[in-house]
């Protein structure tokens, strides 16, 4: 099966790696990773570039068409963005203040630099999916996490739609990026 259309000849990158969990292997094809595992199969871009992004969507539909028997039940399409020093949270909460140390001195605790704020949100546009918006503070690193999450059973046709739909959720997550994450000089 080569959904890549890649010439006799041509090479790609695969690697194996070997540990305590076990064996991994990495494949990459035209910027494109393919990690399997006896669970999933991880497709991810190995550069930011929206045609690698378009072009993930394409090839993953045809994969699962190639692929009919395969089980699944469901899908995500997870996109992660790390602040830069200059950024901040749109939604931040500091659990750090006098309000939340109170309270966690009544329950003999103390606030860490350490956070997450979880939020689950229901897409206008796509009924099938819900999206998980978090946001991580941990050891002076913030990054927003996006996943898009399908529930599939199995069925293959909305499989197949649902990777389609991989591009504008990277060009949503691009527009949600933007709103939930602000310069701190606005």
């Amino acid at each position: 099966m080569n959904i890549f259309d890649i010439p006799k000849g041509e090479t790609y990158e695969a690697t194996i790696s070997i540990d305590s969990t076990g064996t991994r292997t990495k494949t990459t094809i035209r910027n494109i990773n393919f990690i399997p595992t006896p669970d999933r199969l991880t497709i991810s871009p190995n550069i930011d570039d929206s045609g690698v992004f378009k072009l993930i969507g394409e090839k993953s539909e045809i994969l699962c068409k190639k692929l009919p028997h395969t089980p699944i039940s469901s899908l995500g399409h997870n996109f992660s963005y790390e602040l830069e020093d200059e950024e901040r949270f749109t939604l931040e909460l500091d659990f750090t203040s006098s309000s939340f140390s109170d309270l966690y001195k009544q329950i003999k605790a103390t606030p860490k630099q350490e956070s997450v704020l979880a939020h689950s949100l229901l897409i206008e546009k796509d009924p099938d999916v819900v999206l998980h918006v978090s946001f991580h503070a941990r050891d002076g690193k913030r990054t927003l996490q996006l996943n898009y999450h399908y529930e599939i059973k199995d069925d293959i046709e909305k499989a197949q739609k649902v990777l389609g739909n991989f591009y504008d959720n990277y060009l949503h997550s691009k527009l949600a990026n933007e709103k939930l994450i602000s310069k701190e000089y606005d």
